[in-house]
């Protein structure tokens, strides 16, 4: 059951990372009220001159991008709202930090991921006399094939369906249920072992694949009817990889056809962006089949969830052209208009519902298994012990198959699953 929530524009901000010492002067000057300028040049919209929902400086830290642009959307993910955070920007610019922080979970400069992950829980805590149950899965499009970076095997290779109901899905992806920031952290370290990274000109561990972090919250009152619905909320966290110039990064062989394959999946989500801008004015039909990326993206970019593009940039006078591309792109985005929907499962959809189902079951069981164990009629001795050691085993068993499911419920304060 979906309940329509207020039309919203994409919501787009930019930040700007340091300048390098090789770099040479900056080119770009931000104001407060979210615009940018091309410094020394007359202002000219689209061009020279660009305006923004927010601007970030190279002085703001991480947290205040994610009090911006995330919490608004970690927010609606705990009310059964779908969101998605994007990372854009030739490469270099700063995206993965963004994302993931310059360091271990924990440490002095976590990114978005992390956040939101110590998001995510303190409002579980705060919220006692409500169920949650988290799960996470890691994905990435590296050469234009889809890959779970979460996949036991080793080989991560799933493939994108399409339910005629409930619309595109990625069939095999591996989900790990969560409990606790460390454990969201733990699921991200794992994935980013695995995912494809490559030395250039202008980047040491320069990302060769998109990503996409997924966060699945589902959420239902501990006291309510059996027949009450989750609400289920998703947030999609993108790290795309940067745009490449071969002048910049001196890219031969393989890195410059994983260049080509970067270049020409973003060069599609730049046209889809723009399609979905114009359907807002009634135009056009939007190509999501036309890459992996978009046709992965589709469920969250046709419009039934809030979306915010962070678009990371380098301000050095040798990048114009690559930041003016970037600039170019916010642009569009903020004119794509959104129809976000609060999402409510009413059947075995929810793995929360399954699992207090399961739950209930369990414990149904094992008060009759006791019962039994406590009528039993007397007989023969040797009979009665097998009875006896038949009835221990099976309470011994469901007692351990409750434990686990309810290690897969996290609840706020200090209350029991």
């Amino acid at each position: 059951m979906e309940t329509k929530l207020k039309e919203q524009q994409l919501k787009v901000a930019i930040r700007v990372r340091p300048l390098k010492d090789a770099e040479g002067a900056c080119a770009w000057r931000l104001e407060e009220d979210g615009s940018v300028y091309k410094e020394g040049e007359e202002p000219v919209p689209g061009r020279t001159a660009f305006r923004y929902d927010a601007v970030y400086d190279e002085a703001a830290d991480t947290r205040a991008v994610y009090e911006g642009v995330c919490r608004e959307l970690v927010d609606g993910a705990l009310r059964g709202v779908n969101g998605t955070v994007f990372a854009y920007g030739q490469t270099s610019s700063g995206k993965t930090f963004t994302m993931q922080g310059g360091d271990t979970y924990g440490a002095s400069a976590p990114g978005l991921m992390h956040l939101a992950a110590e998001h995510l829980f303190a409002a579980i805590e705060a919220r006692p006399d409500t169920d949650f149950l988290l799960r996470c899965s890691y994905l990435e499009v590296y050469n234009e094939q889809l890959r779970d970076l979460l996949a036991e095997d080793g080989t991560g290779d799933v493939q994108i369906r399409e339910h005629p109901t409930t619309g595109v899905y990625v069939e095999g992806a591996a989900e790990a249920v969560v409990t606790e920031p460390g454990g969201m952290a733990d699921a991200l370290a794992r994935g980013e072992r695995n995912r494809a990274v490559g030395a250039t000109a202008m980047n040491e561990r320069s990302s060769r694949s998109h990503t996409v972090f997924r966060i699945v919250v589902e959420s239902r009152p501990r006291e309510c009817a059996e027949d009450a619905g989750v609400l289920v909320g998703a947030l999609s966290l993108v790290d795309l990889a940067g745009s490449e110039s071969v002048r910049l990064t001196g890219a031969v062989g393989q890195r410059a056809k994983e260049g080509g394959k970067i270049n020409t999946s973003l060069l599609t989500l730049s046209r889809v962006v723009q399609q979905l801008g114009e359907q807002a004015a009634g135009k056009g039909h939007v190509n999501f089949r036309d890459s992996k990326l978009t046709r992965l993206l589709q469920p969250t970019l046709s419009g039934k969830a809030q979306i915010a593009m962070l678009c990371c940039i380098a301000p050095s006078d040798g990048y114009v052209e690559e930041t003016r591309s970037t600039l170019q792109f916010g642009s569009r985005a903020s004119k794509v208009t959104l129809k976000p929907v609060v999402h409510e499962v009413l059947d075995d959809a929810s793995q929360l519902r399954r699992v207090k189902r399961q739950l209930a079951e369990l414990l149904k069981k094992q008060e009759q298994l006791e019962k039994e164990g406590a009528t039993g009629k007397t007989g023969e001795l040797h009979e009665l012990m097998e009875s006896n050691a038949k009835l221990e085993a099976d309470l011994a068993g469901q007692s351990e198959a409750m434990a686990k499911l309810k290690k897969m419920i996290v609840v706020g304060g200090a209350g029991d699953a």
